[in-house]
């Protein structure tokens, strides 16, 4: 369950950091347009530069256009309408471009002349304030909110190209609001899920060792028998150190305290120690005292513990090999068995193919590029590496 959610924890990120580049372009397209001003702004307002200087405007005028039409977002340009205070409180559609149209739905020859208001009269507050602050400040501006009027997120960044003008630029970006939302959820979820098994790991493994210790200590208060005695501290002995070994392994499982105090070479070299009378490892290192990224160290890690494991309960190996090398800032780790070996395509389909998911999860996760190589009847070859600084 927990490669489940890893897997869909992923693929939430890689759509939202898709949308986050789109939304990325928006902001390179309104700061194309700003310079498309600031251009024109810099033009001499001067009758003698006669032609030149009405050609450059028309070739200005035709890149605004152009830039318009062709944007994948939408834009309007409006009119600043103030009170007697000279407060903007209402805004004239002058202009829109045809993903106005797209993204809102409103045509734009039945808004073009018409105020926001009568356009949209059940706007909420909150964007019409955003408006006015562009508007009175003069200054570029971003924002992100939900309309209720169109039941959608959208991202807007507005600036005033000229006096009484403001020129609005926006996105539709509810697909990633949602999938944000979705992936906050997934996360508490598998947070949940990780604190109930470390719960029942507590309950099923050190529980019941401490109840027997319980009823060892009641015998023992209540019996003046030596012989009892002397087979009952024996036995208390072995629990207390069983609990200690429980205890040690649901806290290594949630977090590696070898990494801690130990580099990442020694850390696997201790869990290749827990691993020898399972099966014969044969561990190469030239990482020595160097340490790493606590991230990239906690990946590498765990990938070797997931990988061992899959070895030891699936490939019927007799032998691992473990490589781990670093060289121009390269960190790199080999590992071979001698196993069944599987066919990739339809081990990944099935359950046990998603510890090899989340290995895979785990790598992107530090942008780490990974090979595989296996066939049934020959083993298993898998290398990683990442660049380290």
């Amino acid at each position: 369950m927990e490669n489940k959610d890893n897997q869909i924890t992923d693929t939430f990120k890689a759509r939202i950091s898709e949308l986050e580049k789109e939304n990325a372009d928006l902001r390179v397209a309104a700061q194309q347009f700003q310079l498309l001003k600031i251009t024109a702004d810099k033009l001499p307002n001067n009758k003698a530069k006669g032609k030149n200087h009405k050609k450059q405007v028309e070739v200005n005028a035709e890149e605004y256009c152009h830039l318009l039409n062709m944007l994948p977002y939408g834009f309007a340009l409006q009119e600043i309408i103030c009170d007697k205070k000279n407060k903007p409180v209402n805004y004239k559609y002058l202009a829109a471009n045809p993903a106005f149209e797209r993204i809102t739905g409103l045509k734009t020859d039945q808004i073009i002349g018409k105020t926001v208001l009568e356009v949209m009269p059940d706007l909420e507050p909150e964007w019409l304030e955003f408006f006015a602050k562009v508007a009175l400040s003069g200054e570029y501006c971003r924002f992100e909110s939900y309309t209720n009027l169109f039941e959608k997120y959208y991202e807007v960044l507005a600036f005033s190209p000229s006096k009484n003008r403001l020129a609005l630029m926006f996105n539709d970006i509810t697909e990633r609001r949602i999938l944000e939302k979705k992936l906050l959820e997934t996360m508490v979820q598998t947070e949940e899920k990780e604190r109930e098994k470390f719960a029942s790991n507590l309950h099923d493994e050190v529980g019941p060792i401490l109840s027997s210790l319980n009823l060892y200590i009641s015998s023992l208060a209540e019996s003046d028998d030596k012989n009892k005695k002397t087979y009952i501290l024996p036995q208390m002995q072995n629990l207390i150190r069983e609990a200690l070994t429980s205890i040690r392994d649901v806290s290594n499982d949630l977090s590696p305290h070898v990494l801690l105090n130990n580099n990442l070479e020694k850390a696997i070299k201790a869990h290749i120690e827990l691993c020898k009378d399972l099966l014969p490892v044969i561990f190469r290192s030239n990482l020595k005292e160097k340490r790493f990224s606590h991230s990239v160290e906690l990946v590498f890690y765990r990938i070797v513990k997931e990988l061992l494991n899959n070895t030891i309960k699936h490939a019927n190996a007799t032998n691992v090999s473990i490589q781990l090398t670093i060289g121009d800032n390269l960190l790199k780790m080999k590992y071979s068995d001698d196993g069944i070996g599987f066919i990739p395509d339809v081990v990944f389909q099935n359950s046990i193919g998603m510890g090899m998911v989340n290995i895979f999860s785990r790598a992107k996760t530090i942008n780490a590029h990974y090979i595989i190589n296996t066939k049934p009847g020959e083993g298993f070859h898998f290398e990683l590496w990442t660049r380290v600084i």
